[in-house]
């Protein structure tokens, strides 16, 4: 009997010893558990953090060509009223000499063209005095410079 209570008492222990260390094992278990969960976590923070990195690239990737098209659009822009700005400088330029090629034939014609006689006054009959003798003098003038230009 006393072998049998020894053999109770060694299988008793035993399992207490395994009970031990079940629980002791146990506990590591739930450890590495939440250590796991910690780090599935974390990791799922950073695929976040990545997948917001990556958006925030693109958009500034998507900004950049943007501004690049912008500054096309708008080089094609300035080019245009660069053109624009000749093209109304040569017509204005063109203006210019036309207006100075019409003023030295006015002056031409004027030098060339002898001086018109003189009308009567408004409802009258007789030229004055002094249209005639303005008009001997300009005729006199113009006498002397086609004779100079001959």
């Amino acid at each position: 009997r006393s072998l049998d209570q020894l053999q109770v008492r060694n299988m008793t222990l035993e399992r207490q010893e395994i009970n031990r260390q079940v629980k002791f094992t146990q506990r590591r278990l739930n450890a590495a558990n939440e250590q796991l969960q910690m780090a599935q976590d974390r990791r799922q923070q950073l695929l976040s953090e990545e997948s917001l990195a990556k958006t925030f690239w693109n958009n500034i990737h998507q900004a950049i060509r943007d501004l690049e098209a912008d500054i096309e659009r708008e080089t094609e822009q300035l080019n245009k009223l660069e053109c624009a700005a000749s093209r109304a400088n040569l017509a204005i330029l063109s203006t210019e000499e036309a207006r100075a090629q019409a003023q030295q034939a006015q002056q031409r014609i004027q030098l060339e063209a002898p001086p018109v006689s003189p009308q009567p006054m408004e409802g009258g009959m007789y030229v004055h005095m002094s249209q005639i003798a303005a008009y001997t003098a300009s005729l006199q003038q113009w006498q002397q410079r086609q004779a100079n230009a001959q």
